[in-house]
């Protein structure tokens, strides 16, 4: 198993954070519901004030819906079993889920939680995030795909780097806050603010501290990001496989944390 919290120490993360224009950010839990441990969750996503699950595993893959306070609402319903499922979002009513090497991209009808088609796709499918107009990927490389939300099409990419323009690979979970994304990266609880047009690094979160506060720790690190409604911060909701709460959590560059 590659260690990307080892690697975060390296010169890349080094020079992120040397930078004076990265904000350090602290972490607090607002919020911890209880997330049933058998879980293997590849990705978290906005569904209008609750958020979307993706669990991952051939015959095992799943897509389920919590409310506002993380209580399950719908779901959970299957995948095909032919197809390792990773990331989701909503679009117009729909979800796309990723698969990990399938292929194919999945779309479901969010009204009713049935499979309302399959698409060919391009490249491995990690995470994804909808910004209201773009869908953005990743593959656990380095890259940001930037897609159309109605066919997955590629409109661009961005990679995520430092001011010296050390490029930062392991890419998995993605959220947008409403002015940024946030990326976490592989088997880590390191979140890093990106600015969505540049990929240049503005601020990075380490939520260790936050997920042993909830009585838990993930080996696996943060598998899965939403937003989340805040009251004047920026929210994020985040878990990880085989983790025992959903967490919605205030973020805050340090000295302005409450």
């Amino acid at each position: 198993m590659r260690d990307y919290g080892a690697q975060l120490a390296g010169s890349a993360m080094r020079a992120a954070f040397e930078d004076s224009n990265v904000l350090d950010y602290a972490a607090e839990v607002r919020l911890a519901a209880p997330h049933d441990e058998r879980l293997s969750t590849e990705g978290l996503g906005a569904a209008g004030d609750g958020l979307l699950e993706t669990t991952g595993g051939y015959g095992q893959s799943q897509l389920r819906c919590y409310g506002p306070a993380g209580g399950l609402v719908a779901g959970p319903v299957s995948a095909p079993a032919d197809v390792y499922a990773e990331g989701a979002c909503c679009v117009d009513g729909s979800a796309w889920q990723l698969t990990w090497r399938d292929g194919v991209a999945l779309r479901w009808d969010l009204a009713t939680l049935t499979l309302a088609g399959r698409l060919p796709y391009d490249r491995e499918g990690w995470g994804l995030c909808h910004d209201g107009g773009a869908v953005y990927c990743t593959d656990g490389s380095s890259e940001v795909v930037i897609r159309d939300p109605a066919s997955l099409a590629p409109a661009g990419s961005i990679r995520v780097r430092t001011a010296g323009g050390d490029e930062i690979d392991g890419l998995k979970a993605i959220a947008f806050d409403g002015d940024q994304l946030w990326v976490g990266k592989s088997r880590s609880h390191w979140l890093m603010r990106v600015d969505r047009r540049t990929g240049l690094i503005t601020g990075a979160v380490n939520l260790r501290d936050a997920f042993s506060q909830a009585a838990g720790r993930s080996d696996w690190g943060v598998t899965g990001i939403a937003a989340a409604a805040g009251r004047g911060e920026i929210a994020l909701w985040a878990t990880g496989k085989h983790f025992p709460w959903l967490l919605r959590l205030g973020l805050a560059p340090r000295g302005e944390a409450a």
